[in-house]
């Protein structure tokens, strides 16, 4: 055990897992590598307005079990990029997980070498009682970015035709082209949610995202981490996307609701807003595009807020507030 505290995050909306069990959403951390690439995950997976407890298990030592699981009809399973010692393969943790998922509750596992844990690479193919083809809906594991397409790396990935109107139509990255990303084959009752791109590209149409929905089971697998999607927005965007598309209601309507928060310009000052709600604000935070909290503010309750211009750069930033009812309200400021 390396220590029994939680995971935190600049206080954000995250409820210690043990203390009343509020949020309908565990988020398990199984990434002790990046740590930063955790961190950017929280803070998008923040940005969405959903409720969610996280559970560490870098922090914990062991990876939850069924009486942690229990509490929570949605479980997001972070891996990043790590691909050693996950949790998510421990003795245990896969029958925990499949009768979580059997009793008709969410499972959404991220990760860019979660399959790599366990199986050292591809090709790999899935018979029944593998995990993989039972409970992730793949057929087989065939390819990885990097590792077969001549060193190159994955540029994109593009929405798969069936589930176009529901997502980006296509992802980018922080950097020119992301590693090791896999591309799997889904097996009967999954189908692709993002192929990889662009249509020069070696590896082209290689499925990274599959959704497995046989009757009463929801199980979405990411095989890339959107911690490297290219910006804030992007990302809040993607989490959003399959959260909703997944049946859990995140609250991306509300990221221009200009009848619930508007801007008004500041004449005096070069840009500066006033922030008016009709809802009684708790805290205020302005991000910028690539998602850096550049500052965080409590209200106490007021209606409207100064939001000074002058000490920040031009550029285009997101304001968010969180009303004294526990809402979160977001919106587009340009500064120029």
């Amino acid at each position: 055990m390396r220590g029994t505290h939680l995971l935190s995050l600049i206080a954000l909306v995250l409820v210690l897992p043990f203390s009343g069990l509020q949020a309908q959403v565990l988020f398990v951390n199984d990434n002790d590598n990046i740590t930063y690439n955790t961190d950017t995950v929280l803070s998008d997976l923040a940005g969405t307005g959903i409720a969610f407890d996280t559970y560490d298990i870098p922090t914990m030592g062991v990876p939850p079990d069924a009486s942690v699981l229990g509490n929570y009809p949605v479980i997001i399973w972070y891996c990043s990029g790590d691909g050693a010692g996950l949790g998510f393969w421990e003795p245990g943790v896969q029958a925990d997980l499949v009768d979580h998922t059997l009793a008709g509750n969410t499972l959404w596992v991220i990760g860019t070498d979660v399959l790599y844990a366990q199986y050292g690479g591809a090709p790999v193919s899935f018979t029944s009682g593998d995990f993989a083809l039972d409970a992730m809906g793949l057929a087989s594991y065939d390819v990885q970015s990097y590792g077969d397409d001549a060193n190159t790396g994955c540029a994109q990935l593009d929405v798969a035709p069936g589930v176009a109107s529901q997502f980006a139509p296509t992802l980018l990255w922080s950097f020119p082209a992301i590693w090791w990303a896999d591309g799997c084959t889904p097996a009967l009752d999954a189908e692709a949610i993002y192929t990889m791109g662009p249509s020069s590209y070696v590896l082209f149409g290689a499925q990274a995202m599959i959704h497995y929905h046989p009757a009463g089971t929801n199980v979405m697998s990411t095989f890339f981490d959107p911690a490297l999607i290219d910006t804030y927005a992007n990302r809040v965007l993607f989490l959003t996307q399959t959260l909703n598309y997944l049946g859990i209601a995140a609250n991306v309507a509300e990221q221009n609701n200009t009848g619930a928060l508007q801007l008004h310009l500041l004449p005096a000052d070069n840009g500066g807003v006033v922030l008016s709600c009709t809802g009684n604000i708790r805290q205020v935070e302005v991000r910028s595009s690539n998602g850096q909290l550049l500052r965080s503010a409590m209200a106490m309750g007021a209606r409207s807020v100064e939001l000074p211009g002058n000490d920040l750069s031009s550029g285009l930033h997101l304001v968010t507030v969180t009303t004294t009812s526990g809402q979160r309200i977001s919106r587009k400021w340009a500064l120029r």
